[in-house]
């Protein structure tokens, strides 16, 4: 090879040096930037996700709290527990239904409630699924008058749909409970 070849060579060698540097540097810096934006932004979308949950399951908290203060649902518990009368021989059961029914419309079907007596008899539902109306002490191990607050649970053993979240709340008059409402929310509902 020729000196003169060999020159040129080397100053073009030289001159793309610096290019190649300036096109490395650039890229690391914008690898980071991207990654850097990335994360912030999956953080926001995860943050606000977890608030936009937290805050819909606080909303159903609530509800299943107002409804068992609902005065057609403690009667027919009370009823119940005194043995006047059993679920649909009930005068409030029809309201019952109707009141629960308008909750599961306003959440808008996603959302299944039932009504346990004080000993776990199931009393009523806004489900069609048979396979759920059952009574309380076959699944679970806890009585119904030991949840003596809103408590929420994953699935139930009462439940098979595994996507489902359960907000239990003790109905309760004169600071006796006397029952209990299941909210079990589908996945759907989030």
């Amino acid at each position: 090879m020729s000196i003169k070849k060999s020159l040129r060579l080397s100053i073009i060698l030289l001159a793309s040096l610096p290019l190649v540097f300036l096109t490395l540097l650039m890229y690391s810096s914008t690898r980071s930037k991207y990654l850097d934006l990335a994360k912030q932004s999956a953080e926001g979308v995860a943050t606000s996700y977890a608030d936009g949950f937290h805050t819909r399951l606080e909303v159903q908290v609530a509800e299943s709290e107002g409804l068992a203060r609902t005065l057609a649902i403690q009667n027919l518990l009370l009823e119940s527990k005194n043995g006047i009368s059993l679920g649909s021989s009930s005068s409030y059961y029809d309201m019952v239904m109707q009141t629960l029914n308008e909750a599961v419309f306003n959440f808008e079907g996603n959302i299944t409630y039932y009504l346990y007596d004080i000993h776990g008899y199931f009393i009523a539902t806004t489900s069609t699924d048979i396979s759920t109306m059952v009574d309380w002490q076959e699944y679970m191990n806890i009585s119904v008058d030991q949840i003596k607050d809103t408590q929420i649970m994953s699935a139930s053993n009462i439940n098979k749909n595994s996507r489902s979240i359960e907000v239990l709340t003790p109905v309760i008059v004169k600071d006796q409970i006397i029952g209990l409402i299941r909210a079990n929310i589908s996945s759907e509902y989030f």
